[in-house]
């Protein structure tokens, strides 16, 4: 697919409509691409110059060594001339302002509807009605996930569960949202970022918290949002974890800022502290999330 978009090329007083992969082309494929410092930025297409950098080729849907988005695999809105921004003639003076790359599609999954009604403990209630199941693409998380699984000793893939807020009206409206709080909308964009985790209590330290009961996390789900349709709905996001080697404790320990050495993350076994089992994993790359369950 091709995306019109406008640039300023400097060839003399030359200026003229440009197709992104033309664009690529003539900058020896090395596009400048905006470092967005969080979701929200990258999501509301607002990254302040001088903050840039140019990306190395690495191939459609292929995240940067930079830890970008590529703008010639993605949709683009606009590009943004920066005062102040110089390059040499030749070459082009604008900031490429990406959209984000992730998208959900319904995908009526048996596996992802099994899971989450089975792991819904029975002293909780009955299992709530799923109101739908939403298959999560994005290409660059896959991959960063991929390289990260390869490098570990145990390459071993389980499935958690985690729940998080929903601040947008998922059950009508497929399209993701720019909310900065939707919790939800940004692991689908993002995945799991350090820079989203509160500064509140933290069993074992700082870091993503998922657990093998839907039921779990559904107390992280609090308040459901209200829909057009008047109802209330709540989210998880069913994940791939590759846990390595797990570091199990069943007591807590909030000064802890990782697994400690020869381990990949930490199991929080029902004991002392915990009435259900959760999974603390330290390195976002080790989390795919891969559908989206409304209920």
């Amino acid at each position: 697919t091709e995306y019109t978009i406008r640039v300023r090329a400097k060839f003399g007083d030359y200026s003229s409509p440009i197709t992104i992969h033309t664009l690529v082309r003539e900058i020896s494929e090395r596009p400048v691409i905006p470092e967005a410092a969080s979701w929200n930025e990258r999501h509301s297409q607002t990254v302040p110059w001088p903050r840039v950098w140019v990306s190395s080729p690495e191939g459609p849907g292929v995240l940067s060594a930079a830890g970008g988005v590529r703008t010639d695999v993605l949709p683009v809105e606009r590009l943004a001339d920066r005062d102040g921004m110089r390059r040499p003639a030749g070459q082009y003076s604008h900031v490429v302002e990406a959209r984000t790359q992730g998208s959900i599609e319904v995908a009526d999954s048996k596996e992802a509807r099994q899971l989450f009604e089975s792991k819904w403990a029975k002293d909780k209630g009955s299992c709530p009605q799923i109101r739908g199941i939403f298959v999560i693409k994005n290409s660059g998380l896959l991959q960063k996930w991929n390289r990260y699984k390869n490098a570990l000793r145990d390459k071993t893939v389980e499935s958690y569960f985690h729940g998080t807020t929903l601040k947008c009206d998922k059950a009508n409206d497929t399209r993701l949202c720019q909310i900065s709080d939707c919790g939800i909308c940004g692991i689908v964009n993002e995945g799991f970022s350090s820079k989203r985790i509160k500064d509140d209590f933290q069993r074992f330290g700082k870091g993503f918290y998922l657990a093998p009961n839907s039921s779990k996390s559904n107390d992280y789900t609090v308040p459901p949002f209200i829909g057009s349709d008047g109802k209330g709905t709540k989210a998880q996001i069913l994940c791939d974890v590759c846990p390595g080697n797990k570091y199990v404790l069943k007591k807590t320990d909030e000064s802890l800022a990782g697994p400690p050495e020869g381990y990949n993350s930490v199991f929080g076994q029902v004991g002392a502290d915990l009435n259900y089992p959760e999974i603390v994993i330290y390195e976002s790359a080790a989390i795919m999330p891969r559908y989206l369950i409304l209920y």
